[in-house]
């Protein structure tokens, strides 16, 4: 599969296991949804790796570092403003997290290769 069709399939999948996350409390269910992890992480972080193998050599380090400083940082104000959000909203939360996945998908349905 090309880069593309990886990070749709992540995006996808995001929206499917946060959404539904989002509105249950069944432990069986959070278990088989939370095995979609596969699916957001792994493809995605598969999709980033195979980008920067496109790279030139010389820059692959310096690309992964930038790739885990941004991560990390998007990840840490994430996590605190849904711990925010958590307080108000409960489980709800699990929206705002489809809602970021929902808006890749839109933002790579609207990329144009030229």
């Amino acid at each position: 599969l090309g880069l593309r069709a990886l990070v749709a399939i992540a995006a996808g999948a995001g929206v499917l296991r946060w959404g539904l996350t989002a509105v249950t409390a069944d432990p069986i269910a959070l278990l088989l949804l939370q095995t979609l992890h596969a699916a957001t992480f792994g493809v995605m972080h598969l999709a980033a790796m195979r980008a920067m193998v496109r790279l030139p050599a010389e820059l692959s380090g310096r690309a992964q570092t930038l790739l885990a400083a941004g991560v990390s940082a998007t990840m840490g104000v994430v996590m605190w403003l849904s711990g925010q959000v958590f307080a108000a909203l409960g489980g709800l939360v699990f929206l705002s997290m489809a809602a970021m996945c929902a808006a890749a998908l839109l933002a790579l349905l609207a990329w144009r290769r030229d």
